[in-house]
């Protein structure tokens, strides 16, 4: 495992853009990054990732409800200790990976296409 701090400031919408869950171990896990928010445009936090403190308050002992009360309230700037399993992998695809799917997926459309007119033509000889 890899732990980090990571420094989110508070855009002018006031959140963060993370959604938190409990796990059963009672670790607060990253469920959700939304894109264009301070979690997200960090680029550091992924989902699954385990935060373990905010403005170095232990959140060991905290319900949810106090952790989202934390994350809402503890200022414009929000310090988050993170903890990482090694094998994760990232949230967000990088803009290469993007752009290979998008050309597979692309091939995959012509090569169908191609396949749908050469049947089309047989069927009309």
């Amino acid at each position: 495992t890899t732990s980090f701090e990571v420094t989110l400031t508070r855009g002018p919408s006031g959140v963060l853009g993370l959604m938190i869950q409990s796990d059963s171990d009672n670790n607060v896990v990253v469920k959700k990054l939304y894109p264009g928010e301070p979690a997200h445009a960090c680029g550091l936090l992924r989902i699954g990732d385990i935060i373990k403190s905010i403005n170095d308050i232990a959140l060991e002992t905290k319900s949810n409800a106090e952790v989202v009360s934390l994350l809402k309230n503890e200022g414009p700037n929000v310090k988050l200790l993170v903890v990482r399993a090694e094998s994760d992998g990232p949230a967000q695809a990088t803009i290469p990976d993007l752009q290979q799917s998008s050309l597979a997926e692309d091939l995959k459309r012509q090569g169908n296409q191609m396949m749908r007119e050469s049947q089309f033509a047989a069927a009309k000889e």
